[in-house]
């Protein structure tokens, strides 16, 4: 299982972790109960792209924490 986490360190309200050509996207707003703001809409538009031109990444799964 390998661990690509530095290429997408610089999401603050995401946490994004890639093994086995699967990207996990966790909004990481656990103290907002993930409550959607300015910031964190501007990474979701972001990160479709990141993760489209990532070639280690086939499928995406999102999911929240806390």
């Amino acid at each position: 299982m390998e661990a690509n986490v530095s290429n997408y360190a610089k999401y603050e309200c995401l946490k994004v972790e890639v093994a086995d050509k699967v990207a996990t996207v966790t909004l990481n707003r656990p103290q907002a109960r993930n409550a959607i703001n300015q910031k964190l809409i501007r990474e979701l538009r972001t990160i479709w792209d990141d993760l489209a031109d990532d070639h280690a990444v086939n499928v995406v799964v999102l999911t929240g924490s806390g």
